[in-house]
């Protein structure tokens, strides 16, 4: 094997790496090896599915994101998903939202009105 062929190698893995970090949401699109050694246990936790759910305002706490989602009430592209240490994708996390047949479906219901409140949004 020569040199060039090590170096191609390195490359492509190197390539493949970074792209996965990426769509895994863990890195930016510009980020380098050096953002790879950088990672911290905070940002794959920020990944997981309770906590989008929470940051996108769809519970109140993290604790009510999970019991959301353990019950069945949280959808990933309209796939119901009952567990919240799912890691999210970056394409995933403009597909969250409430289940097809979830009574939080419904914009009136108490509950999501609390949501909402806590959240700051009108």
């Amino acid at each position: 094997m020569s040199a060039g062929t090590d170096q191609s190698l390195v490359d492509k893995k190197r390539s493949e790496l970074m792209g996965h970090l990426h769509r895994a949401g863990l890195l930016g699109p510009d980020a380098d090896i050096g953002d790879v050694l950088a990672l911290k246990t905070r940002q794959a936790l920020e990944r997981r599915l309770e906590t989008v759910v929470y940051r996108l305002g769809l519970a109140r706490s993290p604790k009510q994101a999970r019991q959301l989602i353990t019950h069945g009430h949280i959808a990933i592209a309209g796939r119901r998903t009952s567990i919240p240490g799912y890691r999210v994708t970056r394409a995933e996390e403009t597909q969250i939202g409430y289940y097809g047949t979830s009574p939080l479906k419904n914009e009136n219901h108490a509950e999501r009105n609390r949501i909402t409140k806590a959240a700051g949004v009108k």
